[in-house]
Parts: C-alpha cells; structure tokens; sequence
C-alpha cells in the first residue's frame, strides 16, 4: 500500500503530543488507513508550492468522490484519456516499443516549477 501525504510540523496542541500532523482535509482517509502504532516508510521533502498540490489532489479527490467513472482521486490524476493531467495537456506521447503502438503519459508535477505550476493549475480549472 502506498499512500502519498502532506504532513505539517508543529507545536504540539496537547499535552504529551510530538510528531507530524495530518492537517489538511484533503488528505484524511489516506490519514485514517494508516493504523496507530504502525512503523512507516516516509520520503519528506519541503514543497514550495505545497498550497496548490494540495489544491489540485484535492479537487481530483472531488471529481472522482462525484463521478462514477473515475475510481479516487489518483485515477482522477492520472487516467488516459480523461484525467486532469491529460486534459490540461500536462503529458508526453510516448512509443511502446513492443507494440509500437502510440500512447499518452501524464508527466509528474514534481520538477515544475511555481510559475509553471500555476499556469498548469489554471488550465485544469
């Protein structure tokens, strides 16, 4: 199972708390299959435009919440030919060497940068 999240580090809010925080909406049910007391794998890293990932896999998490032909909101993402991704023209076409056949890819969101970002949030809105 792998889930990917954004944690905040905080001052603890109760007495004896410590750790990282699940503090966005969007991300809750992802939170909540992880059982307590579970040893986890983490990749951290400092987003700069953490606000409009948030944004953007929370409105693919709507899409598919409301929409019977997406299965969550990573198929929402990711899906050929109708994820976000692919709509907002934010994927390569890519050759199939066995096939040689022509297929679309959706490219990461990771190596863009904020101003890139924006503009590819703008034309998924």
């Amino acid at each position: 199972m792998s889930v990917e999240l954004f944690l905040r580090k905080r001052a603890a809010r109760h007495a004896n708390e410590v750790g990282l925080f699940c503090d966005g909406a969007a991300f809750e049910d992802d939170w909540r299959i992880i059982p307590i007391d579970t040893e986890v794998r983490a990749e951290l890293a400092t987003e700069r435009n953490a606000a409009l990932l948030r944004f953007v896999w929370a409105l693919a998490g709507m899409i598919a919440d409301n929409t019977e032909y997406f299965l969550d909101k990573t198929d929402a993402m990711e899906n050929v030919p109708n994820g976000l991704k692919v709509r907002a023209r934010h994927c390569k076409p890519v050759v199939d060497i066995e096939t040689g056949e022509l297929t679309i890819k959706p490219l990461s969101l990771k190596r863009l940068s904020n101003e890139a970002f924006r503009r590819l949030v703008n034309r998924m809105v």
